[in-house]
Formats: structure tokens, C-alpha cells, sequence
């Protein structure tokens, strides 16, 4: 989890694209779902799953409307 976050923060492909106050937001309401989803998109696209769990929060990054 910190991997992931820590990509999201500093990576230059997600430099500037999500606040961490947002990536907060979606761990603490969404835990279960971004863990499943990771799984599933770590194994899909055979990647670590620090990575895939960077990529699936970046995907629901976007605020609820």
C-alpha cells in the first residue's frame, strides 16, 4: 500500500494528476474494493500488485458526482 502511494506521489507518469488528499479519501472509504480490483488487475496484467493498486486508485481517482 505505501509502494503504491508512494508511486502515485512521485512518479512522473501521476505527477501532478491526484491531490493526497484524495488517495486518502479513497483508501479509507474504498479499502475492500481497491484491494479486490487490484488483485484482479495484477493478475490480468501480470504486475506486481503495488503496481496494479497504484493503477486502480489513479482510476477512481475522479470525486463521486
Amino acid at each position: 500500500m505505501i509502494r503504491a502511494v508512494e508511486h502515485l506521489l512521485f512518479a512522473k507518469e501521476y505527477a501532478g494528476e491526484i491531490e493526497p488528499e484524495r488517495i486518502s479519501l479513497l483508501i479509507s472509504s474504498r479499502l475492500s474494493t481497491l484491494e479486490q480490483e487490484a488483485q484482479r488487475f495484477a493478475t490480468e496484467r501480470k504486475m506486481p500488485l503495488w503496481r496494479a493498486l497504484a493503477s486502480v486508485i489513479y482510476m477512481n481517482r475522479r470525486k463521486a458526482r
